[in-house]
């Protein structure tokens, strides 16, 4: 079984997101045990003891970024609030972080989400676990070392954002980083999830 990409990109103004379908309306994992290549390494996928295909009762959306302890983790906080009813949303990182970023557990308390429980994760705890509908990628290292096939994905969506623990500074001056980063990810994620609300899963 083989997953063909049809590319639509570049047709919008500058600064537009790229889109890629994935043809394959499958929601479970194939047959046999594929093989992932990440970069320029490879990951051979291994089902979990227990797993069924088909068990999810929801589609998975699946946000992605190097470290998985900011961006993603406020993209999965945000589509769990917007689209849980709809989805099962998780996020994983390419190269996972020791921690959650303690500032992005606080920036996003101020407005009620909690991730002091949150801890990174990488892709290969969820290859071959969660067959994707929809993926995001929040970072372009992580959209040039994502899988080039995820089992089940039918649309990516690469939405790059600002790292905010590279900031340098005061304490203040990062926190306002950490704000604007979380809002400008509330909002693209929110208006997707929006977008989606009345649409079929």
């Amino acid at each position: 079984m083989s997953w063909e990409l049809l590319a639509e990109t570049g047709t919008g103004p500058p600064g537009s997101p790229k889109k890629e379908r994935y043809e394959n309306a499958e929601q479970t994992l194939p047959p046999r045990v594929p093989r992932v290549k990440t970069g320029s390494a490879s990951h051979v996928v291994v089902p979990p003891r227990g797993y069924t295909p088909g068990a999810m009762s929801k589609p998975a959306l699946l946000v992605l970024c190097t470290g998985n302890s900011c961006r993603s983790q406020m993209a999965e906080a945000f589509l769990r609030v917007k689209a849980g009813e709809h989805f099962e949303v998780y996020s994983a990182g390419t190269e996972p972080a020791a921690e959650v970023h303690p500032l992005a557990v606080r920036v996003m308390a101020e407005i009620g989400h909690d991730l002091s429980g949150h801890r990174p994760k990488g892709i290969q705890e969820l290859l071959g676990r969660v067959p994707a509908k929809v993926l995001f990628l929040v970072c372009d290292r992580a959209a040039k070392s994502c899988p080039s096939v995820w089992p089940g994905v039918l649309e990516r969506f690469i939405w790059p954002f600002d790292d905010p623990a590279k900031t340098q500074g005061t304490e203040e001056e990062r926190l306002a980083v950490f704000r604007r980063v979380r809002d400008e990810i509330g909002e693209r994620f929110t208006a997707w999830a929006e977008e989606r609300a009345d649409l079929p899963a």
